[in-house]
């Protein structure tokens, strides 16, 4: 495969169909609704323009026309000849600050041999969304590498030597994305009534469509009155499948005495929204005296289910080992629990430049633990300052 080239085996690889063949003018808007990726393999001549389906043709498709779709259209590096993308009324080419592109007034894109675009339909309006082409093998130099595979519905495709992406606005620096926006789902139209009292009520909203007058007759005066008008309100909402999941990145990594599906040397690990859920398996086992020590870059959860003596001294560890394990001064938490089913106890124990702080500032030399106690300590600059303690 060539470098930096976009492939059809790249844009089939999530498993939807993909559209290859010859291109016409009316191709887009013939199959707005049947696929998301178009491969022209067959051009007959140059400047073919290729019209995209205006605000209406997407109404009388969908049977509403607030969508949001994104199109994604290749031209493969070996086809001769040339297309022209011409936006439309109520269809127009745009970039991400709304400007049209291109010529006409409503814009246009040239595309040729080994050109690749993304177009995201909104409203009437297809925005061109950038993309990115970055070079995996200079970012994994001294790596024993077998392939590597990024699958996405949206945006995102892979080979053993590039990676293509949406960037979204505010990265200035980016070494590699992950976009996956597949639509496990359905579309069903909502209702709702919305009701007024008086024309100048129905007026100041904007005079709604479709409304329904209700009059009532006025014995005093003998003439029919409005009661009130009746609007119904339908839009498209999208309803999940049961169970559904989507996954940016799925790893799993074994065959090791220690697996590490990711690790960030340096930077951090950000949830801007959603959650970070994390189901800890290190360390539940047995305690003895260097267990936090030999493990606390692994894991900073520690269940001791076996105690071997009534009381095993247990070592916190201290300021050298914890910076010999990382690249800048740290923080964290450790939580230590006794499992119910343990008899004897811990004694854990400060150490020099490793020492435990109560909330009065006093310097604490040990804590013991026995059946079902825990205790939270929060680790900064050789100290442990204790968060909680049940015993």
């Amino acid at each position: 495969m060539k470098s930096g080239i976009i492939t059809l085996a790249q844009l089939s690889s999530t498993g939807e169909p993909v559209y290859t063949g010859p291109v016409s003018s009316s191709i887009l808007a013939d199959n707005f609704t049947n696929y998301n990726t178009f491969s022209f393999n067959s051009i007959s001549s140059n400047e073919i323009e290729v019209i995209l389906p205006s605000k209406s043709d997407i109404f009388n498709k969908f049977g509403f026309s607030n969508v949001i779709k994104n199109i994604h259209i290749l031209i493969p590096y070996d086809t001769e000849g040339s297309i022209v993308i011409k936006g439309v009324n109520e269809g127009i080419i745009v970039d991400a600050n709304n400007t049209v592109l291109g010529k006409g007034d409503y814009g246009s894109i040239p595309l040729s041999a080994s050109n690749y675009i993304i177009l995201e339909y909104d409203s009437g309006s297809y925005t061109v969304k950038p993309t990115i082409k970055q070079n995996l093998k200079s970012q994994i130099d001294n790596t024993d590498l077998a392939a590597v595979t990024i699958e996405s519905d949206e945006s995102i495709y892979s080979s053993d030597d590039i990676i293509t992406g949406s960037v979204p606005d505010n990265i200035s620096s980016l070494q590699a994305l992950f976009i996956n926006k597949k639509q496990q789902g359905y579309y069903e139209t909502r209702q709702r009534t919305d009701t007024y009292y008086s024309y100048s009520e129905w007026e100041y909203a904007g005079s709604p469509q479709p409304a329904s007058f209700y009059f009532v007759w006025n014995e005093e005066s003998q003439l029919e009155e409005l009661h009130h008008i009746e609007v119904i309100v339908s839009w498209p909402e999208f309803v999940p499948n049961q169970f559904s999941v989507n996954y940016g990145v799925l790893a799993t990594v074994e065959g090791a005495e220690t697996n590490i599906a990711f690790e960030a040397v340096k930077g951090k690990i950000k949830a801007t929204s959603g959650g970070v859920v994390s189901w800890d398996t290190d360390y539940i086992g047995q305690a003895y005296t260097a267990v936090i020590e030999d493990k606390i870059h692994l894991t900073n959860c520690f269940l001791f289910t076996s105690i071997s003596a009534s009381s095993v001294i247990v070592r916190l560890p201290s300021a050298s080992i914890i910076n010999a394990k990382t690249t800048l001064p740290v923080s964290f938490i450790i939580h230590i629990t006794i499992s119910h089913s343990t008899n004897n106890s811990i004694r854990l124990t400060s150490v020099v430049n490793g020492q435990i702080v109560n909330n009065n500032g006093s310097d604490v030399p040990y804590i013991d633990l026995s059946k079902c106690d825990s205790l939270m300590l929060n680790y900064t600059n050789g100290k442990y300052y204790i968060l909680s303690i049940l015993q």
